[in-house]
């Protein structure tokens, strides 16, 4: 008939316009998961971690950096799509690092696999709240004994001894007097600090910031090239 209107849509060219459009989102929602891992690691890393050495008020909230062996080992995971998923965040390297991360109120038990933990006290670390070594080198020790827990007042057997000099022409040789060294003990109780319900407050506005700029871009990228 004269007076009819056709409307015609090429479905094939529409399909290869939606797969476009789903790779693009895709490519979009990867990269914007690693822009948000990369800002979680540095906000762990920067404000969830305080210098042992630093003076001043210690915040109980916060893990103390004292070799930055667990702050360093803060890792970026680079996010991987998998279907319609994507998968990224960030990742603890050391072996007992996990411990520090938790719900609040936790409490991991770590317990001695041999006899005893040896827990360095201040006269054993270094200004950085490192242990000098460990309670068996005798390159670092010396004149060392065990002083029973039922001689201690926290009821914990220590051990005691006197620093030696490591180098110059002393080398070898003690010095100062006999002081506790480490503290000896079963098990310690380690609680959580770095909380996840924080980190996911952290990453979520930067997360719902993205996905609104990747969906304003959307219109734009289903008609251009």
């Amino acid at each position: 008939m004269a007076d009819e209107i056709k409307i015609e849509g090429n479905f094939d060219e529409l399909r290869e316009r939606k797969k476009w459009l789903d790779a693009y989102i895709g490519k979009m929602v990867v990269r914007l998961v690693n822009v948000t891992s990369l800002a979680l690691q540095k906000h762990i890393r920067q404000d969830l971690f305080q210098s042992f050495a630093m003076t001043g008020p210690r915040n109980s909230n916060v893990l103390f950096s004292r070799s930055k062996k667990l702050r360093n080992s803060i890792i970026n995971i680079p996010a991987v799509k998998t279907g319609d998923d994507v998968k990224g965040g960030v990742g603890i390297g050391t072996k007992y690092g996990h411990v520090h991360f938790g719900k609040r109120g936790q409490v991991t038990t770590i317990v001695a696999k041999g006899k005893m933990l040896t827990i360095p006290l201040p006269a054993a670390m270094d200004n950085n709240g490192v242990a000098r070594g460990s309670a068996k080198d005798s390159s670092i020790f010396g004149d060392t004994f065990v002083l029973p827990g039922k001689a201690t007042k926290s009821g914990h057997a220590l051990i005691c001894g006197k620093l030696k000099y490591v180098k110059g022409a002393k080398a070898g040789n003690v010095k100062g007097k006999l002081v506790p060294l480490f503290l000896l003990t079963r098990s310690v109780n380690v609680p959580a600090r770095i909380f996840p319900e924080d980190l996911a407050k952290f990453a979520q506005p930067l997360l719902g910031k993205g996905m609104m700029d990747i969906k304003n871009g959307l219109m734009g990228a289903a008609f251009t090239e």
